[in-house]
């Protein structure tokens, strides 16, 4: 089960729930929160923060969130956010006929996908597009770049489920988000589900992160390459951590079953082999002899054994004949490097022969 742990930007600011005013937010219990779920680094960037009388300067930390989501806005360009939510939508209109429809994008920040909609005008006519935040500072700057650019779009702060805030014909809304997802626990994702269907809105498409090891090099990679913020790069290496596993938990369990059946097999056989192989490097010549005699000669004819029967461990272990496929692949390819390594030396050798 994944543990739940907040990126340093989700606690600079909080606001009442009921009347939206912003509340103070005092810097030693953002720290001590950070400590409690084992974020040493961002508590030292948060010991950083401007605070006056120990709490959070409002407009340094609405500056900083200003900038973070500036630096959010280049992956949003380059994953071309925008251009996959219009090719949704699209599809959906096509189901509806030419009804008006309005898209809320719930959690949009600087509004950049609702920007990028408007600007380009790609939904074509009878779309009213709405972006809603609870943070009121990222709301009035995105309401500030629309007019700037000229764009038929509005920003509410507020939130985006509560009758009323976005609209009032749920049947002719369709609420969508980027990278919303991961911020929420995985407690609070059913009754945010349950808002939705509360309003009965028309559709909902929410788009955030894959998780997985690759993703988070990836994240990695990307925001020391491209983020100048040191509170960017923390928090968006954490996203890419923290995101729920939706599309293949029942496969990944499988995986996770198969695998722990074969390691009972492998980490043993492995564990004896390689104490024999230090022991071969440390002792004299007759004990060698006896370590090769006795383990290494006997668990080298017995490994491709082994490595089967770790298959068919993991077989047993799960029916899912993807996981079985792979695994056996996997073995395969183990088993057949030796034999190929073994005849490249012995075309080498005997090429050597000849020479001589």
């Amino acid at each position: 089960m994944m543990i739940f742990v907040d990126e340093l930007t989700d606690l600079l600011w909080a606001a009442d729930p009921v009347s939206g005013e912003r509340l103070p937010v005092r810097r030693e219990a953002v720290i001590a929160q950070l400590e409690k779920g084992g974020q040493r680094r961002a508590a030292r960037l948060a010991r950083k923060l401007p605070a006056r009388d120990g709490v959070l300067v409002a407009g340094e930390i609405d500056a900083l969130q200003i900038r973070v989501h500036c630096e959010l806005q280049r992956l949003g360009e380059e994953l071309q956010l925008p251009r996959r939510v219009a090719e949704w939508v699209l599809r959906f209109r096509q189901s509806r006929g030419s009804e008006p429809i309005r898209v809320v994008d719930v959690g949009c920040g600087l509004g950049y996908v609702v920007r990028w909609l408007a600007a380009y005008g790609v939904l074509g006519p009878g779309v009213e597009l709405v972006g809603v935040d609870l943070n009121r500072a990222l709301v009035e700057r995105a309401g500030e770049l629309a007019a700037a650019e000229g764009l038929r779009c509005r920003f509410v702060a507020g939130d985006a489920l509560a009758p009323g805030v976005a609209g009032d014909d749920g049947r002719a809304t369709v609420v969508i988000s980027s990278g919303l997802l991961h911020h929420l626990p995985a407690t609070a994702l059913p009754g945010f589900f349950a808002a939705q269907r509360a309003l009965e809105v028309a559709a909902f498409a929410h788009w955030d992160i894959d998780p997985g090891p690759w993703t988070t090099l990836g994240a990695w990679v990307f925001h020391r390459a491209r983020m100048r913020e040191p509170v960017s790069r923390h928090d968006g290496v954490l996203s890419a951590r923290r995101a729920h596993v939706t599309a293949r938990p029942e496969r990944w369990e499988a995986y996770e079953r198969a695998g722990r059946a074969a390691l009972a097999l492998y980490l043993p056989f492995g564990a004896v082999v390689l104490a024999a192989l230090a022991g071969y490097a440390v002792l004299s010549w007759r004990r060698r002899f006896l370590a090769t005699a006795l383990i290494l000669g006997p668990f080298t004819f017995a490994r491709p054994l082994v490595a089967v029967a770790g298959v068919v461990l993991a077989a047993r272990a799960t029916t899912d004949l993807l996981v079985l496929g792979v695994a056996a692949a996997a073995v395969a390819a183990v088993l057949a490097v030796e034999p190929i390594q073994n005849r490249r030396w012995a075309a080498a050798a005997t090429g050597t022969a000849s020479r001589r």
